[in-house]
């Protein structure tokens, strides 16, 4: 059983023990997300309603959604590994602030990224604000970086390409 799951169907994100990959797959179609932490969660739907979720919960509702990142993870690695034995080039997973803020004003895009940063409300605005401005590292995989893309308009082969041209910075 693990620890910490979280589903955006709408994102197409699966975030599992920290670690959120973003790719098509099934859901209820009124599930807006589900929340796993410690043995405990609930399921939110469209809908505004709550469906509390407890341990004898998990196999069924929290378990199909650990596969299908597990696949995916699997998938994705053995991806990367051809592509590294065919390309030469790997993407690189993880870069520096200073490498991304400078590949994105090479790009036209850092006034874009700032706008997103700043359109977000709330808390969740305040927390990605927060993290954009203090991180040490920018994670391929984080979901701050899922949201933005998305909100470009970017591909998964133009994320790769902006983090194999990153690394050169």
């Amino acid at each position: 059983m693990k620890t910490n799951v979280t589903v955006i169907p709408s994102d197409r994100i699966i975030l599992v023990e920290g670690q959120s990959l973003r790719f098509d797959f099934s859901s209820p179609d009124t599930l807006h997300a589900l929340q796993w932490h410690d043995g405990q969660g609930h399921m939110e739907f469209t809908d505004g309603t709550n469906q509390p979720l407890a341990v004898q919960d998990y196999q069924e509702k929290v378990q199909p959604f650990v596969t299908l990142w597990e696949e995916e993870k699997t998938r994705l690695d053995a991806e990367a590994g051809k592509q590294v034995a065919e390309a030469g080039t790997p993407v690189p997973q993880r870069v520096t602030p200073r490498q991304a803020r400078l590949i994105l004003f090479d790009t036209n895009l850092l006034d874009n990224v700032l706008s997103i940063l700043d359109a977000l409300p709330g808390r969740e605005g305040e927390r990605a604000r927060l993290e954009w401005n203090s991180a040490s590292e920018i994670d391929r995989v984080n979901p701050l970086f899922f949201l933005i893309s998305a909100k470009l308009g970017l591909t998964e082969e133009d994320l790769d390409n902006l983090f194999i041209r990153t690394a050169t910075l």
